[in-house]
């Protein structure tokens, strides 16, 4: 993980239920199906959790607030997600195809 807070118009977010950092919202969204929309307020407190396209019920925070909440130490355990991550799935998936 070169950048925690990687540039300055993505927030990173952490899904606390799969104990993983994206990127972004936008990034989160599409590996894990809940809507964007969504996972932005649940990062902003407005609401508790959101539901995938398979009814998963998924909480969220901002990477800049997990760490201040819970340490740098306990953040580097999580795992790490990226666009390079997501593209290289979705090009081995459609491979098989």
């Amino acid at each position: 993980m070169s950048n925690l807070y990687f540039n300055h118009y993505r927030k990173g977010v952490v899904c606390l239920d799969y104990s993983v950092i994206y990127e972004s919202a936008t990034l989160a969204s599409q590996a894990t199906g809940c809507y964007r929309t969504s996972i932005v307020k649940c990062c902003k407190g407005e609401r508790k959790s959101c539901y995938n396209h398979k009814s998963v019920k998924l909480r969220w925070m901002y990477l800049k607030d997990y760490v201040e909440r819970y340490g740098l130490e306990r953040t580097l355990e999580l795992q790490y997600y990226d666009k390079d991550d997501f593209l290289e799935e979705y090009y081995n998936a459609k491979s098989k195809i």
